[in-house]
């Protein structure tokens, strides 16, 4: 089994749909003292940069770095970066093993909504998914059946 299988499940949790993550490379990862930067090539060719934890980039790492312009995740049926149909097949065989419904785009609501729960604004996690409204951001966050802002406020 490729080490990125280990490494792919915390990495879409954390914020990053498929083809953004099939898409990085090593020059894309830029450790800091505390933690790190992902330079990031969303939709429409745009890029973003976002930080993540030390976490994250020992996962990164544990791959074993490569050069500057190699793929972080490596295709092992054929020469060049994982596709967005291996992770999602990947994904898929991590769910039967599981016996739960897994897909990259589920682990893309559960970051904001985790989020927003652990107190992050929406301001800052609508920057972190790259999105250019915070609106858009909110058809991310599931709500808390029970939870409602009249019980938090009195």
């Amino acid at each position: 089994m490729p080490t990125w299988t280990w490494t792919l499940p915390p990495w879409l949790k954390s914020r990053r749909c498929s083809s953004e993550l099939c898409r990085l490379r090593w020059e894309d990862i830029e450790p800091l003292d505390e933690c790190g930067n992902v330079r990031l090539l969303g939709k429409g060719s745009k890029h973003r940069t976002i930080r993540v934890s030390t976490d994250t980039l020992k996962l990164f790492e544990s791959l074993g770095r490569g050069e500057r312009g190699d793929w972080l995740f490596l295709s092992n049926k054929r020469n060049g970066p994982l596709t967005r149909q291996a992770v999602d097949a990947r994904m898929a065989m991590w769910g039967r093993e599981a016996n739960v419904r897994l897909h990259p785009h589920r682990c893309r609501h559960t970051h904001p909504t985790h989020a927003i729960r652990r107190g992050v604004d929406v301001f800052t996690l609508s920057a972190t998914l790259g999105h250019s409204s915070t609106g858009t951001t909110s058809h991310y966050v599931l709500a808390e059946p029970g939870e409602s802002s009249s019980l938090k406020l009195g």
